[in-house]
């Protein structure tokens, strides 16, 4: 169950502006100063929003965080929708191009993501469940690609769970370690070399 907001506004697609207005503002904060220390003015200066303008669209401080996962977690996609490719496509292809995306997509969100694994424990307990479901399937995602490849005979695993779950926490990886990852290496060679390494573990070797 999604958490109701309040707000003093009747319009909702104005809200939804000023809502993503305040929550990009704030997590860049967040990360700057640290979420502890950081007050609902720093929000303000930041969003160039007054605290009668800002509090017609939130009430807390609390509410922000839980509208940078609103924003960030989305409701899972059907694993059969993306496997539809197989049709015509192999499944290498298929798991190369969902590697490629999922790479970028946490590029994407990757000040969420620092948020996220900072200050998991400040976030509500409905919060972070949804964040923890949401990793979740990620990682079966990846594992039903993993295993469709296996039934077709493209590919072979004893445990396609872990190397789901090795997928994903690469992807979380170029996050994590971007000081150093991004100084030496572009998303683009990080995305090609760890495909290379994942398609040479799931090849099946010919005698």
């Amino acid at each position: 169950m999604v958490k109701k907001i309040r707000s003093l506004v009747q319009d909702k697609n104005l809200v939804n502006e000023r809502r993503q207005q305040i929550a990009s503002a704030a997590l860049k904060v967040f990360l700057t100063k640290g979420y502890e220390i950081t007050g609902m003015r720093d929000i303000m200066k930041a969003s160039k929003m007054s605290s009668g303008g800002i509090y017609n669209y939130i009430g807390s401080k609390n509410d922000i965080l839980h509208l940078i996962v609103l924003n960030t977690v989305m409701d899972p996609l059907l694993v059969s929708d993306y496997i539809k490719q197989f049709d015509n496509n192999s499944s290498t292809v298929v798991l190369s191009n969902a590697i490629t995306g999922y790479f970028q997509n946490v590029d994407s969100i990757s000040k969420q993501i620092l948020l996220f694994y900072r200050y998991l424990r400040t976030f509500s307990q409905k919060d972070v469940d949804r964040i923890i479901a949401s990793q979740i399937h990620e990682v079966t995602f990846f594992e039903q690609l993993i295993k469709e490849g296996i039934k077709r005979e493209e590919f072979k695993c004893d445990n396609p769970t872990l190397l789901a779950n090795d997928i994903v926490t690469i992807g979380h990886s170029w996050v994590l370690r971007q000081r150093y990852l991004h100084q030496n290496f572009t998303l683009e060679e990080y995305t090609k070399y760890h495909i290379r390494m994942v398609l040479d573990l799931l090849r099946v070797k010919k005698d």
